[in-house]
């Protein structure tokens, strides 16, 4: 499990690329629901959660979210920058 901060950059990295490669969240969410083994769905509700850092995205979702991003999984293992921190309206969250 990550901590709080590190799910905050994370889900501030989805959100980038999300909106770089100009889809919605329900967008994002059938094209990792696609991606997936299995029977489980991913929902708009969902990709929000992990935008907004107020969940982890669990391992069973890492490589499809990655290729549905078009990145490296890599890219969603990284750390913050140094000095980065959780943007203020998301403190309280």
């Amino acid at each position: 499990m990550r901590n709080r901060h590190h799910r905050c950059w994370l889900g501030q990295t989805i959100r980038t690329l999300r909106r770089a490669k100009k889809l919605t969240q329900a967008d994002l969410a059938l094209a990792v629901t696609d991606l997936v083994p299995g029977t489980r769905t991913v929902t708009q509700s969902t990709v929000s959660r992990w935008e907004n850092g107020a969940i982890d995205v669990t391992l069973n979702y890492e490589t499809p979210l990655a290729a549905a991003l078009g990145v490296p999984e890599a890219v969603l293992y990284s750390p913050p920058p140094a000095g980065w921190q959780i943007p203020a309206e998301q403190v309280a969250a």
